[in-house]
């Protein structure tokens, strides 16, 4: 793997959304009957690894030896984690945190190129608000990814539909909504 290969950001989503167009239209199976969410991740990452291939693309990954006990921790904001119900341990100063999918280089904490949650339209919201400020802080001066996306999936529907929100410098930059043609 390269050290370091610049991409830029709309680079960087059309990738998403053409592997996610692909898990749509290879793996809708997973989403038409509300299969399991690591399923449907690890099916994505592997089309996001044929356009990442400069870059590692992992899953659940929370190694880094950069980081307290070399895991991937984020800072508490205890304040917001009760804003949205997220349960946590009031005498901890951070939070191990495990991405549903990353692209980065492996041991290089100056490549942090792309950090993805997917939730499915039938989780509950108290995860999908977690996920999304995971997103905020995976983007932030903390962990400096360049590029957080949070897609969520419709399930047990006939619809081939997702909604995409797109965040860097630790907020939101943008939301669109992707309806694919069905297949019938």
């Amino acid at each position: 793997m390269s050290n370091s290969v610049a991409l830029d950001n709309n680079e960087i989503i059309e990738k998403i959304k053409a592997a996610t167009n692909l898990l749509f239209l290879k793996d809708y199976y997973l989403l038409e009957h509300d299969l399991s969410e690591r399923s449907i991740t690890h099916k994505l990452a592997g089309y996001l690894q044929d356009s990442f291939n400069e870059y590692n693309v992992d899953c659940e990954y929370n190694g880094s030896t950069f980081t307290l006990n070399e895991r991937k921790c984020i800072s508490l904001i205890k304040e917001k984690l009760r804003e949205i119900g997220k349960k946590f341990n009031p005498d901890a100063t951070v939070l191990t945190i495990f991405p549903d999918i990353i692209v980065h280089n492996r041991g290089n904490k100056n490549c942090n190129i792309l950090v993805i949650e997917l939730k499915k339209n039938l989780s509950n919201s108290k995860a999908k608000k977690f996920d999304i400020y995971k997103l905020e802080r995976y983007t932030s001066d903390e962990l400096k990814y360049q590029l957080g996306a949070f897609i969520e999936v419709l399930t047990k529907n006939k619809k081939r539909k997702y909604r995409i929100s797109f965040f860097e410098n630790g907020g939101l930059k943008n939301s669109e909504t992707i309806i694919l043609p069905n297949l019938n």
